[in-house]
């Protein structure tokens, strides 16, 4: 169980290290192309594009770790109100279920549209990449999300993860 949990913590660290990566790759960018269109009277073409697939592809990939690490955007109010740490723990866990429950729904319909991006050959503007591509790397985020909440709840006995 400890080994399982370990490996879940390092692979949500990992897609988090490489969220950073890619957070940090497309503000240069966006800052490069701001100074070359502001100084150098040029604009790259490709760059506002591929700028928002990396912030967008990030964000996907921190879902699962902010997920894991209870990092994700809730509203505490529940948490303030109940003192008794039996019905807290009760109550995380109906939302790591709630999680759970819509992640799986996003995954089966994502599935769907990938399957129909892959069909039509969906292709984004500029840099003619395939658009499934970005839809899989989604779908995987919240695929992933299940997995975090399956390993607080499961391996962690619903107990936050720190």
């Amino acid at each position: 169980m400890k080994a399982c949990r370990d490996t879940v913590k390092k692979l949500m660290d990992v897609l988090f290290a490489v969220a950073a990566i890619l957070y940090g790759a497309g503000t240069v960018l966006a800052v490069g192309n701001a100074v070359c269109r502001k100084f150098l009277d040029i604009g790259i073409a490709w760059g506002d594009e591929l700028t928002t697939y990396l912030i967008v592809v990030a964000f996907f990939l921190t879902i699962p770790y902010l997920e894991l690490h209870n990092g994700s955007l809730c509203i505490g109010l529940l948490d303030n109100l109940i003192k008794n740490k039996t019905v807290a723990r009760i109550l995380y866990v109906i939302r790591g279920l709630l999680v759970v429950s819509l992640s799986i729904i996003i995954v089966r319909y994502g599935l769907v549209a990938i399957d129909s991006a892959i069909a039509s050959d969906l292709r984004t503007f500029t840099l003619r990449w395939p658009k499934a591509i970005f839809y899989a790397i989604s779908v995987a985020g919240f695929a992933l999300s299940v997995v975090s909440w399956i390993t607080i709840i499961l391996l962690n006995k619903g107990e936050k993860m720190e």
